[in-house]
């Protein structure tokens, strides 16, 4: 799950650094959000994948191959969709993001569970 977290991270320096998107994202299909939402959320998926980094590899094969691809759609869109068609792409984008959250909380509340602990799913 590190190399998960680095890449998220990667990803959200490379929308930070975007600017073929504007602030607000009401236009783009995103009522409400802003660009600063999207870079949050994105260093929020870094930080619970850093914390299931702990959790023995077997347990998180499925958690893994999951992020993966998700991961892997969501950087093809901001390495060419989101930075040639911001207003075409970002809904998509944007659902990439809350499936990854959705996988990751669910893993960390699984993780705590079955380690006797308490839900760390509550980071988002």
């Amino acid at each position: 799950m590190n190399e998960i977290a680095q890449r998220l991270i990667a990803l959200r320096k490379a929308w930070h650094d975007l600017e073929s998107v504007p602030d607000d994202l009401t236009s783009m299909g995103l009522p409400g959000k802003n660009a600063l939402y999207i870079e949050t959320l994105l260093g929020q998926l870094a930080h619970m994948a850093m914390k299931l980094a702990s959790v023995p590899q077997e347990r998180m094969e499925m958690t893994r191959r999951s992020c993966e691809s998700a991961l892997k759609q969501a950087e093809s869109f901001m390495s060419a969709d989101i930075v040639s068609y911001p207003s075409i792409r970002m809904l998509s984008f944007a659902t990439l993001l809350q499936h990854l959250q959705t996988t990751l909380k669910s893993a960390l509340a699984h993780a705590a569970k079955t380690s006797g602990g308490h839900s760390s799913s509550q980071v988002a």
